[in-house]
């Protein structure tokens, strides 16, 4: 798969989909990536859709739309928040119903950057990890977001979080 990335720039690469299925086929997206949020009260994140079998979502943190229509296999823009504890609600896009929702202890990530990945099945099957969000950080500290009750049923044994986040440069 060949990127064009250019010198001197910091990116994240995200693998998403799944491997022989032509539907949701399994690739690899890269975007610009922010090292600091614009001040030390905000947070600066953004979003990567990687949730197979999941439409087009909207996001709110404590009841206020922050991300709107991410597609599967999309980031959104980055966007600054006050760094403050949250409850993330995800929903389908333009539905009142919430899907999941996820406490996002973010007080203390003022100053910091990070993408949330969404990732996982909101149906899995036995061998498939249940949906998540993540939060991974420049420095490569990762936050998996703790679910609250929700319609979806999501099973904390069956979530697959990476162990090790790797920040490389693209000098040849």
């Amino acid at each position: 798969l060949a990127m064009d990335l250019e010198q001197s720039e910091s990116y994240v690469i995200t693998a998403f989909g799944i491997v022989g299925d032509n539907n949701k086929p399994f690739n690899l997206l890269s975007s610009s990536l922010t090292q600091n949020a614009t001040n030390d009260d905000n947070v600066t994140i953004k979003l990567m859709h990687g949730v197979t079998d999941a439409p087009a979502i909207d996001i709110y943190a404590n009841g206020s739309l922050v991300f709107e229509n991410i597609s599967y296999g999309k980031y959104s823009d980055y966007i600054n928040i006050e760094a403050d504890n949250y409850t993330i609600d995800v929903k389908a896009y333009g539905d009142d119903n919430t899907v999941a929702s996820f406490d996002a202890p973010l007080n203390s990530y003022g100053g910091r950057s990070g993408i949330v990945v969404a990732s996982g099945f909101l149906t899995p099957t036995e061998q498939d990890s249940t949906f998540t969000l993540i939060l991974a950080a420049p420095d490569g500290e990762t936050l998996q977001l703790a679910p609250v009750k929700t319609d979806l049923s999501i099973q904390d044994d069956k979530s697959i979080i990476a162990s090790d986040i790797y920040s490389i440069s693209n000098y040849p």
